[in-house]
């Protein structure tokens, strides 16, 4: 995935997805943000499920790949008040989801 880069605003956090779609190191992603934290989750090149947090000022923890996941459509995340929600269907058609709480 795309190197970890520094976060300042949430056209930051934008440009560098639209960097890891150019590249082809996704697929597809998906931004939201949760007070002063902003997170991505993409379906990388190979299919597996990324996903990247960083702090508006600061910079991206890095991307982690969540391991056994795999999908052929684009995976979301949401806000919740204390963290966010993430869903993606499995490749057999089975729906995942991970709460994230801050």
């Amino acid at each position: 995935m795309a190197p970890v880069s520094s976060i300042t605003t949430i056209d930051d956090a934008i440009r560098m997805a639209n960097e890891a779609v150019a590249n082809k190191e996704a697929r597809s992603i998906a931004l939201c943000g949760n007070a002063a934290y902003v997170f991505a989750v993409v379906r990388g090149g190979d299919d597996a499920v990324w996903i990247n947090q960083g702090n508006l000022g600061g910079a991206w923890v890095g991307w982690q790949r969540l391991p056994g996941l795999a999908t052929s459509v684009a995976p979301t995340i949401a806000t919740t008040p204390d963290g966010v929600l993430l869903f993606a269907t499995r490749q057999d058609g089975r729906m995942f989801s991970n709460r994230i709480v801050l």
